[in-house]
């Protein structure tokens, strides 16, 4: 007995992008505030490929979704662990080719023991490796 399975038109599972739940997009000073960034830092993490708009006004403004607060407050979080942003575009980009996290967390985890070694043998007394374990710790296995 075979069982034939309905085709899916793919268009159909796309959902649409998360926003504020009006419907309304944010502009980047919305996306800064939000985040407590500056808009110069979040036109760099654009620069950088960290980042972008989903969109563009009519005006020519960058618009966001939700999904920008979530993206932001991670590069922050890898920043607080001593990650430099081109340390982050290197993760973001291993994580879009592999398709999933399993890849980038390795790369942190990769990265993070290199950095925390070159503190520790740079100056062992004021090295953040103890902060930067407890925040390592708060990350998802597989984030």
């Amino acid at each position: 007995m075979a069982i034939r399975l309905p085709i899916v038109n793919p268009e159909v599972l796309v959902p649409p992008p998360p926003s504020r739940g009006d419907g309304a997009m944010l502009r980047v000073g919305d996306l800064a505030q939000r985040t407590q960034k500056t808009v110069r830092a979040l036109h760099l993490y654009e620069e950088l490929g960290l980042l972008q708009p989903l969109e563009r006004s009519k005006g020519g403004f960058r618009l966001y979704s939700d999904d920008a607060v979530l993206r932001v407050r991670w590069i922050s979080r890898l920043q607080d662990l001593g990650f430099s942003l081109p340390d982050i575009r290197e993760l973001v980009s291993e994580w879009e080719r592999a398709g999933n996290a399993t890849g980038a967390m390795a790369k942190i985890r990769d990265l993070y023991r290199q950095e925390a070694l070159g503190h520790r043998a740079a100056a062992p007394a004021a090295s953040a490796a103890p902060r930067r374990a407890a925040l390592l710790g708060g990350l998802p296995r597989d984030l």
